[in-house]
């Protein structure tokens, strides 16, 4: 009877063991899903957008004066060039396509079969962008331009709608199916629980249910504190060598602007002697609350070491994120912890090309070693040598 019911208990755990690997394999594709789901979606509805906006600026650029016809001018290029990349991507040139999308007979028929032809229709309208761009004959130019209207009213627009219709729709009924699967799972394994919990070891059940519970909980807040600084709250180095490298990847593709400030607070060692460390302690707090909460949802800050801090602001120019460094100083000096002022010195750079994380970091640390050699209470800026 004992063997009985030991075989009939193992077999019950790998059945559980089977459905736990699918549900698994559910939530991870569907999660992949979503996120890889709503790039391309959001990617293909802006196409669209810009085939419109590339023929509305097309239009108005020899309307415009010299100096608005060289910023038109500049900015057809850039949006050209920004649907081109789109277009690689949405179409696997550029990277490799998502499953979902690669295997998808109707994107394929919309691309490149008819009626829609639309890899040929994008790439035609975006050659005319070009050859506009740089046709010096009037009569030429105003050939494209009437070129690039009609085809922005009546060539590129069902096509390019119907190929955002099919990357919702591939989505959609990708995710009802991998939803219909999950609730298939869950049936089965709450049936299988079922008769765990009440045939076979019920007690059982619920000791490794609460082990189990405790320990994924506690890996999860191991993996947070590996990353979290314990003091400020603040994502730590190691984090912040981690989004470093991810922006810097990005940037490398696509040319984003991104730009790193060291911040440090000046004098920390005196306020350490005149109130102690506790205090010390709680300052750092304070300073690192103030600075998330002066920043934009886009921008990164991390506890870099000791009083010095890090901020990470992307899609950022250098001027802009001089602008952000010289708001924190101001926030910053414009509180007292007190007695003692509080100021801040910043050390600022921004990515150029070719640039790496230690090429980063040192010209920052160099702008911050500079500030505080200056006086302290100020942003200095070291440039790349681009």
């Amino acid at each position: 009877m004992e063997r009985f019911f030991t075989l009939r208990y193992a077999a019950l755990l790998g059945l559980l063991a089977l459905l736990a690997a699918l549900a698994f394999w559910n939530i991870r594709t569907l999660s992949a899903l979503h996120q890889e789901s709503v790039y391309f979606i959001d990617l293909s509805a802006r196409q669209m957008a810009l085939a419109q906006r590339l023929a509305a600026d097309a239009a108005r650029l020899d309307l415009a004066d010299p100096e608005q016809r060289a910023q038109l001018a500049e900015t057809l290029r850039k949006n050209a060039e920004f649907m081109a990349n789109s277009h690689e991507m949405l179409t696997g040139e550029a990277t490799r396509l998502p499953d979902l999308y690669r295997a998808s007979e109707a994107l394929r028929t919309v691309y490149y079969k008819p009626p829609f032809f639309l890899d040929q229709q994008v790439r035609r309208y975006l050659q005319t962008v070009r050859e506009l761009l740089d046709e010096p004959d009037p009569a030429r130019r105003a050939a494209l331009r009437d070129s690039l209207l009609l085809a922005a009213r009546e060539h590129l627009p069902e096509g390019l709608r119907q190929a955002a219709r099919l990357y919702r729709d591939e989505a959609h009924e990708r995710a009802a199916f991998l939803r219909g699967l999950g609730l298939g799972i869950l049936a089965l394994t709450l049936g299988l629980l079922f008769l765990d919990l009440f045939l076979i070891f019920r007690p059982l059940y619920r000791k490794v249910s609460d082990a189990d519970r405790s320990l994924s909980e506690m890996a999860r807040r191991m993996e947070e504190a590996s990353r979290t600084d314990g003091l400020t709250c603040l994502p730590n180095r190691a984090c912040m060598r981690e989004t470093l490298e991810r922006e810097l990847s990005a940037s490398r593709r696509y040319g984003n602007a991104l730009s790193l400030l060291l911040l440090d607070i000046d004098h920390f060692s005196r306020f350490n002697t005149v109130y102690g460390h506790e205090s010390g302690d709680r300052l750092l707090a304070e300073v690192a609350l103030l600075l998330k909460n002066n920043l934009r949802l886009t921008d990164h800050v991390f506890r870099y070491e000791g009083e010095a801090f890090a901020v990470l602001a992307t899609q950022t120019p250098l001027e802009g994120a001089l602008a952000l460094a010289e708001k924190l100083r101001r926030v910053i000096k414009g509180c007292a912890f007190g007695s003692q002022p509080l100021t801040l010195s910043l050390g600022l750079t921004a990515y150029a090309a070719q640039d790496d994380e230690e090429n980063l970091l040192r010209r920052a640390t160099q702008a911050l070693k500079r500030a505080k050699d200056n006086g302290r209470d100020r942003v200095e800026v070291e440039p790349s040598a681009a």
